[in-house]
């Protein structure tokens, strides 16, 4: 919109009228109603100019009379402005220095053209930075100077040539963002001196190798002949002698100079065709040759430029700006190839790093195979002996330690027992007697926590602890706690000298995977101390035959749904652990995680029935020991439904709560009762499972209620015996050995509570546990 002949930082008085830099002036001047156009704009957090306010000869001065512009961006309100017009309002914002801009030309719609004095001064205070513009109309003054019109015009014309050299040289400088690689930006150099100074120009780039000049881009006629030709590097640098220099690495070859080096280049040689005007004018067989140099002076080829028309040799400054251009191309060229280099190495790099991960992951699945291997092969009797240092072997194998302890978490008594430490003599005897209490140490910590504890030497929130008889220097530790049903069963300690690397998160994932061999080591010798168990319970009863015959029979049912129920899935587990041992090479990845995760299944299934087996031990007593404790019902019911759903994921389990209630009693054999009442209901029904809480004046009532097949009347009484099954036969819909009913009716008795069952065939049941609200334990 608007040209400026002339532009100072100091407003000067011009022809009797009032400077026009002075912020006091131009607030006087729109009080005063004068003749000026006026705006006021403010700059905003986006860092985007907005209206303030204006006068009407303000709109009339952008274009847009009688338009309500306040409160729009500038680029909005004025559409038709300079972008250099816009950038000089932004500086005067954030600079806080005036600019004046003389005669100004502006060409309204109709083609008018008036001439205008601007000031855009800052108005500094409080608040938002804001500009105040004043522009007065010396249309008739400028009239009068007939020469004045011509030399705006001209500024008008270089302006443009100027900023299309600018737009340029910003595309030769952003060129390796755009793609295409170094070719992309050695053409961008050619289109952008073409653009910028109508030459025509072949690129040559240095090979060393070759001791050659290739030409891999360039702009004008007759270039895509010469792509991919070379000239020897000797032949090109024989032109560029101190004679022919304009410039620092700039040279001009006139014609008349007769070089024989363009002769040795043959038909390498591109000559336009036009006529020569005269000395001063450009030649068809002149030569220009700019060097392709970085700002660190690193040689990356020649610049081969020709005039395709008969126009003026360019100046010295000309001369200047197209070295420039070679400078930025050399620079944007060079920092490709830079990021091609580092990008290279990066990917050495990674891949290096992939190679590491990959051996270390092979060597641990190996290590995991051995063990399993070995454990399907071993018995319960011998399982721990020979499991354990081979589990220490192989687990140093893949994260190096000193030492390994393997402790039980006895939940009863809140503590864990190490039963294996990998040191003989008085250490492994030392960490042997010392027993850990939940929540002390790495170890403690690692029970509650239910994650891996890293403990490593002087790290801030260590929470290792010193075992008497021990090690005396200080280590670093990490205890890995090995799950079964979100309940810890045991931890993994392992112990690594300071003055070694400590432990990492990755160290506690690779730790973990053996911990999964622990516990099948674990539920071996759990089930051969309880078969153990089983046979003495049986020479007792066999001597009084006669007064319990009828607990002899359900013994030896017993005995018979046990040998089903715990060898099946242990056959299974065995089985599917020494198939992937054995035959893992031949296996496919997901025929051994389908193995692997049947096998878990299995294993879980066998746990189950343990704790049921434990269960029945504790409670077995006619006074069993209760462990009081206040419990929300919400979460505490929420988290036996959550557990149910991971058994059934298909199967919809609710909770029904009024509110938050809270009772005292014993948490886990309160969690006991509910799974069971839960897993029974989901075993015998298809449908949904619903946990109801009722709160009475001085009891409350949790109904565990299904939909399915029913109890008959008769047959309520008899649910709640030990190894009682109403359907006892092989083909039986569900499996089981008859404890669960019989150890959630002595866990409520326990708690100070009672069950009562609502029932009938094919009507569903509602299992109701009433409990005190405060313990009788």
């Amino acid at each position: 919109m608007l040209y400026a002949e002339t532009m100072r930082t100091q407003p000067q008085p011009t022809d009797g009228h009032p400077p026009l830099g002075g912020a006091a002036e131009v607030l006087a001047a729109t009080l005063a109603g004068a003749h000026a156009a006026l705006a006021c704009w403010e700059r905003r957090a986006d860092g985007d100019l907005y209206l303030v306010t204006a006068n009407d000869r303000y709109l009339e001065f952008v274009g847009r009379p009688g338009a309500d512009l306040i409160g729009e961006r500038l680029e909005e309100a004025v559409p038709v402005i300079q972008a250099e017009t816009a950038a000089l309002m932004h500086h005067v914002a954030s600079s806080g220095e005036a600019l004046e801009l003389h005669r100004f030309v502006r060409r309204s719609a109709r083609g008018e053209v008036s001439y205008w004095d601007v000031a855009i001064v800052p108005v500094r205070g409080p608040g938002p930075a804001r500009v105040v513009v004043s522009a007065h109309d010396t249309t008739r003054l400028v009239q009068a100077e007939e020469t004045l019109s011509a030399r705006n015009q001209a500024l008008q014309g270089r302006t443009e040539r100027e900023s299309a050299r600018l737009r340029a040289l910003a595309r030769v400088a952003a060129s390796p963002s755009r793609g295409g690689g170094l070719d992309g930006v050695l053409l961008a150099i050619a289109e952008g001196v073409r653009a910028a100074f109508g030459l025509d120009t072949v690129i040559n780039v240095l090979d060393e190798t070759g001791d050659v000049y290739l030409v891999r881009a360039g702009s004008g006629g007759g270039v895509d002949r010469m792509v991919g030709t070379a000239n020897p590097r000797s032949t090109l640098e024989s032109l560029l002698q101190p004679e022919f220099e304009v410039i620092p690495d700039v040279f001009f070859v006139p014609h008349d100079a007769h070089h024989p080096s363009w002769e040795r280049m043959g038909d390498t040689v591109m000559v336009p065709a036009f006529g020569w005007r005269g000395p001063g004018y450009w030649h068809p067989e002149d030569g220009c040759f700019v060097r392709l140099r970085t700002s660190e002076g690193r040689d990356l080829g020649l610049l081969s430029i020709d005039s395709p028309t008969d126009q003026a040799i360019p100046d010295r400054d000309t001369f200047r700006l197209l070295r420039l251009f070679a400078v930025v191309g050399a620079n944007a060229a060079e920092n490709l190839l830079l990021l091609r280099e580092i990008g290279s190495l990066e990917a050495e790099r990674e891949m290096q790093q992939l190679r590491r991960e990959l051996e270390e992951e092979v060597a641990l699945h190996r290590s995991l195979l051995e063990i399993g291997n070995r454990l399907g092969l071993a018995s319960a009797a011998v399982a721990s002996r020979e499991i354990f240092p081979l589990l220490f072997e192989r687990l140093s194998e893949v994260v190096p330690i000193q030492s390994l302890t393997i402790a039980r978490v006895d939940h009863a008594t809140q503590t864990v027992k190490p039963i294996y430490h990998s040191e003989a003599g008085p250490i492994a005897e030392a960490m042997l007697r010392f027993e850990v209490p939940f929540g002390v140490g790495a170890t403690g910590r690692a029970v509650t926590d239910l994650r891996p504890v890293i403990s490593n030497s002087g790290q801030p929130d260590a929470v290792a602890i010193k075992v008497p008889g021990t090690h005396p220097e200080d280590e670093h530790v990490m205890a890995v706690p090995v799950m079964v049903d979100e309940r810890v069963r045991a931890v993994l300690t392992l112990h690594r000298p300071c003055d070694r690397p400590p432990f990492t998160p990755d160290d506690a994932r690779r730790a973990e995977l053996f911990g999964q061999h622990l516990l099948s080591v674990l539920l071996l010798t759990e089930l051969a101390q309880t078969s153990k168990e089983l046979a003495e319970s049986r020479r007792a009863l066999a001597d009084q035959v006669e007064q319990l015959e009828s607990l002899n029979r359900m013994k030896d049912e017993f005995v018979a749904n046990v040998s089903h129920e715990l060898r099946t899935p242990l056959t299974a587990v065995i089985g599917n652990v020494a198939t992937v041992a054995r035959g893992g090479e031949g296996l496919g990845a997901e025929e051994r995680e389908e193995l692997l995760a049947a096998a878990e299944r299995q294993a879980k299934r066998l746990a189950e029935m343990l704790e049921n087996l434990l269960a029945t031990s504790r409670l077995a007593e006619e006074d069993p020991a209760i462990v009081p404790l206040p419990v929300d019902l919400g979460p505490f019911v929420e988290e036996v439904a959550a557990t149910l759903r991971s058994r059934a994921p298909r199967r919809r389990v609710e909770v029904e709560l009024p509110g938050a209630i809270q009772i005292t009693t014993d948490p886990t054999l309160l969690y006991r009762v509910l799974f069971n009442l839960g897993d029974n209901a989901l075993k015998y029904s298809d449908g949904p499972v619903r946990f109801s809480v009722r709160l009475e004046p001085e009891w409350v009532r949790i109904d565990v209620r299904d939909w399915g097949i029913g109890i008959a009347p008769e047959n309520v009484a008899r649910i709640f015996e030990r190894f009682e099954q109403l359907d006892s036969s092989n083909t039986r819909r569900v499996g089981g050995v008859g404890l669960g009913l019989y150890l959630s009716a002595r866990g409520a008795r326990a708690m100070g509570g009672r069950i009562e069952v609502r029932s009938g065939i094919d009507e569903g049941s509602t299992f109701s546990l009433w409990l005190p609200r405060r313990s009788q334990g």
